[in-house]
Formats: structure tokens, sequence, C-alpha cells
């Protein structure tokens, strides 16, 4: 007890303020000793060099990433990690990083927790990624299975028409047939000169409608 006593004793003494001041130098002090190279593991990508512990990179990234990732490129290579309010963040970069995340196995990587608050309110749940890897390695297989239909096949069931059939508005005689519904018609504002219009070209253009007869 004679111990702890003199170091209490000491810091009881102390003011609040100085005592949160002291606090916080020994955590920024700790978090500085602890990113030297002899307590790093060489299996892991280097960590962005951070003073606070828990803020780590989260202030520079927030104001420019592009500007952050190209700038710790260049200083730690394609692979690094940096500190994301707590959280230790692996970016990946380059060609080599690319084929990684894309192409990586499922040990290495989980599209699954990336993708699923994206992808889950478009298609719904238990497809596509809110779903388990061997379920939605099923669906892709059906998406790449090639169609029973092919194009010919479909031409032939289902011809193309080769002429469009005659509108009742192209003709005169069916504009008159057809008038009096049109008249009716909540959406014409002004149907008697409408009416008139279509009329006039019809005369001007007696060639298209004898073509269209």
């Amino acid at each position: 007890m004679g111990l702890f006593s003199a170091v209490l004793d000491p810091l009881s003494a102390l003011p609040i303020w100085a005592l949160v001041l002291s606090f916080c130098a020994l955590t920024v002090l700790t978090n500085v000793l602890l990113q030297l190279p002899i307590f790093r593991n060489p299996h892991e990508p280097p960590l962005v060099f951070h003073w606070v512990p828990f803020i780590g990179s989260t202030i520079p990234y927030g104001m420019d990433p592009f500007k952050f990732f190209f700038a710790c490129r260049e200083k730690y290579g394609d692979v690094f990690t940096f500190i994301l309010l707590g959280k230790k963040t692996t970016v990946c970069l380059g060609t080599k990083g690319n084929e990684f995340i894309l192409n990586g196995k499922l040990k290495d990587v989980n599209a699954e927790e990336v993708y699923t608050s994206l992808t889950t309110p478009v298609f719904g749940k238990d497809v596509v990624y809110d779903c388990p890897n061997s379920k939605l390695m099923e669906q892709k297989k059906v998406c790449l299975q090639p169609s029973p239909v092919s194009a010919s096949k479909l031409e032939q069931e289902h011809p193309i028409p080769q002429s469009q059939p005659n509108s009742p508005l192209t003709r005169t005689s069916s504009v008159r047939q057809v008038w009096p519904d049109l008249r009716s018609a909540p959406f014409l504002r002004n149907p008697d000169s409408i009416r008139s219009r279509v009329l006039r070209c019809q005369d001007a253009h007696p060639a298209s409608s004898a073509g269209n007869d």
C-alpha cells in the first residue's frame, strides 16, 4: 500500500484539467510507441502513422479520400492499413489490388458484408448478396447458362410485322367516324380546331391517304 499511496498522493493534489492532459499525453505517447517497427507484425500490411488512437486517419481521409490514398500509396505501397474511427481498414490499390478484391476467395474477403446494404433494397432479401455464398454461386450459374430460346426460333414463333396497321386517325373517313367520341374527351381543350387541322392535313396530302387505303 505504501507504493500506491506514494504514487497516488501527488496525483490527487493536481487539478482535474492537469490529470486529463496527462492522461491524453500518455495515451498519444503509447499509441506512437506501438507504431514503431519493433512492435509491428511483419505479416500484416504497413499501418499509416497517426497520433490519436481512436480517430486515427479519419480526418485526412474524410477531407480528401483520393489525395489521402495517393499519398499513402507513394509512402507505403499499393497495400496499406489505416485507422478509421477505431477500425482497421485495409486498402488494396493497383492491378494486383483490384484482382485481389474482385476475384478474392471467400476465406480472404467477404463481399456480402460490403454490398448487402446496397443490393438488398434493390433486389430484396435472400438473393444476390443477402444470402450465403453457396446460394449466390448457384444464382450466378443460372444467370450464366445459355438461353434455351434462340433469336431465330423467337422470330419464327413471333414474326416481326412488316408494316404497321393503319391508324384510324390517318384516314379522313376514320377521323369523321371516331370524332364524336374524341370530341367528348376531357383532355382536348379545343377539339374543333384539332379536327379541322387533321382534315386540312389529309386534304394537303391526298397521296398519303390513298397509300394508307
